[in-house]
């Protein structure tokens, strides 16, 4: 054997475990993300002035909406990085077909909707639903959250179906794959305030169902816009709680009692 024949082989030998890498720095990436939107935030409000710590930041209305939102595209454009080195720049990977893009963004707004209203439907089969305008209503904060929920459901379908559950079902099989990206979807959102453990439950629920249309479609457009209509419908629209916290400036506010069965 060659001196070159056995560099090669021992760099095969060393490299670190290709599923395991991406996971990580997918992760990261989605950690990193709202750091980066919370500096740059800070960075403006200081330029501007406005005399406001890290803390009355992420505490504080708009500033923490507006970070959270800014943190969605960052977290994508890590992850379109990531892609870039690991995936040979091809797009493709991640479920993003360049075919009638337009009508499978609208075919997934109109799926995120349907089912968003079948659940909200059936909830009142189960409990006294209550809704009504909300009188704290903010038109432009609306605005924002649809257009940021549009880029959480992109980032959060890229990271969870289009890397974590393929890259699982690559070295074992569908079924832990789509069990192992649903618990760690749910998981993720532990760090909300509010969250307890029916949404939790709701949120496994929820991974399972996305992966499952993920993997009949294959294609992220789709997937994506449906996981945003879904939040848009419910959070912003409705004003039901998303992952355990209310939007305060929704369009209506819908307060739900669990029925007392006899």
């Amino acid at each position: 054997m060659s001196v070159k024949q056995t560099k090669i082989q021992n760099k095969r030998r060393f490299r670190p475990n290709r599923t395991t890498t991406i996971i990580i720095l997918s992760l990261a990436a989605f950690i990193l993300g709202p750091i980066v939107s919370l500096f740059l935030v800070y960075g403006t409000t200081t330029f501007l002035n406005i005399e406001m710590g890290l803390s009355e930041l992420i505490i504080t209305t708009p500033y923490n909406m507006i970070i959270s939102m800014l943190g969605y595209p960052i977290i994508l454009y890590f992850l379109i990085i990531i892609n870039n080195k690991m995936y040979e720049k091809d797009l493709t990977k991640f479920g993003f077909s360049t075919k009638n893009i337009g009508s499978k963004i609208a075919k997934g707004i109109v799926i995120g909707t349907i089912l968003a209203m079948s659940l909200y439907l059936s909830s009142t089969l189960l409990s006294t639903v209550t809704i009504s305008v909300n009188s704290n209503s903010n038109t432009l904060i609306i605005l924002l959250f649809i257009i940021g929920f549009f880029f959480q459901g992109m980032a959060e379908e890229v990271l969870m179906r289009s890397i974590i559950m393929k890259e699982i079902q690559n070295k074992t099989n569908l079924i832990i794959a789509i069990v192992s990206n649903s618990l760690i979807f749910s998981l993720f959102h532990l760090s909300a305030p509010g969250v307890t453990a029916l949404p939790v439950i709701n949120l496994f629920l929820f991974g399972i169902m996305f992966s499952l249309i993920y993997y009949t479609t294959n294609n992220m457009w789709l997937t994506g816009f449906a996981h945003g209509a879904w939040n848009i419908v419910l959070g912003v629209f409705i004003g039901t709680e998303i992952s355990g916290q209310v939007i305060e400036n929704s369009l209506f506010r819908t307060i739900s009692t669990p029925l007392k069965l006899l």
